[in-house]
């Protein structure tokens, strides 16, 4: 059989057959990979399927995740707007920007420490390429950070905030926080696996970060930018937040952003060629 027979071979595998065992462990990772990439259809259905489930019977369905985010924002908005003594004009589209992007960030995280967990007796039975379970995740915040979306673009109109130069950039900052998001949670993933403390230290630690990162407050003191400049998470959100806000990030900041993509991207696939075989036996 040819190279291009062999590829397409393999392309049209359906899930629960294994293919040619490969040559090494680095071998093994990357087809896991591009094998999860190509059977899209699975976790495309898949993570609009756990959508379905999760708001069955709720009458608007994933509409109410916009609802519910609508609410938040405008409480927080008008009580935040009168502590911190700003104007609600101008910081309605802060809060709106950073919360979406918190949110669709830390639910990720969240949900990819159980990704493999949650699918102990499917790994245990069939096989599966590992990496489709995170691209199910990815895909099904994905569709849900959508639908606040549709909030956080009204709450832009309503307060006259143009999109036309800062949108492309917005676009770009938002890959880039897909990409990291993308190892991150194939680490977290592969670590819960290990030692189920990781979900919980994760939950946890989660609405701390959220209360230290410049999510509803603005750096603007001396001693909160110096807390904001130590904190990625800052500088996650402001790949999006930035760029809306005609303020986008300096180029030293997405440089990071993509050498973090790169060099993280890297780590945790020598991680996960490593431990790939130990999965079934960790669940």
């Amino acid at each position: 059989m040819t190279a291009a027979g062999a590829r397409k071979s393999e392309a049209a595998r359906p899930l629960g057959s294994r293919g040619p065992r490969p040559s090494s462990r680095l071998a093994a990772a990357r087809a896991d990979i591009v094998e999860g990439l190509l059977h899209w259809p699975q976790w495309f259905t898949l993570g609009n399927l756990d959508i379905k489930l999760r708001f069955r019977r709720t009458g608007l369905g994933p509409i109410w995740t916009t609802l519910s985010f609508s609410i938040l924002v405008g409480a927080l908005g008008l009580v935040y707007s009168r502590v911190l003594g700003e104007d609600l004009g101008s910081y309605l589209p802060y809060l709106v920007l950073g919360l979406l992007v918190w949110f669709f960030l830390a639910t990720i995280v969240q949900e990819a420490c159980d990704a493999l967990v949650n699918a102990e007796h499917v790994l245990k039975q069939l096989y599966v390429p590992r990496t489709t379970l995170i691209y199910r995740t990815l895909w099904r915040n994905i569709v849900l950070f959508g639908f606040n979306l549709v909030a956080a673009a009204a709450v832009l109109v309503l307060c006259d905030v143009r999109l036309e130069t800062s949108l492309p950039l917005a676009l770009a900052g938002l890959l880039l926080l897909c990409l990291n998001l993308a190892w991150v949670s194939l680490l977290l993933a592969l670590a819960t696996a290990r030692f189920r403390a990781v979900s919980r230290l994760v939950h946890a630690a989660l609405p701390v970060a959220m209360l230290v990162t410049p999510v509803i407050w603005r750096p603007a003191a001396p001693g909160l930018r110096a807390l904001a400049e130590w904190n990625p998470l800052y500088f996650a959100i402001e790949l999006v937040r930035g760029p809306v806000l005609g303020q986008p990030p300096a180029s030293a900041v997405w440089a990071a952003a993509l050498a973090s993509a790169l060099l993280g991207g890297a780590g945790a696939f020598l991680v996960f060629s490593a431990v790939r075989p130990r999965i079934p036996y960790w669940l």
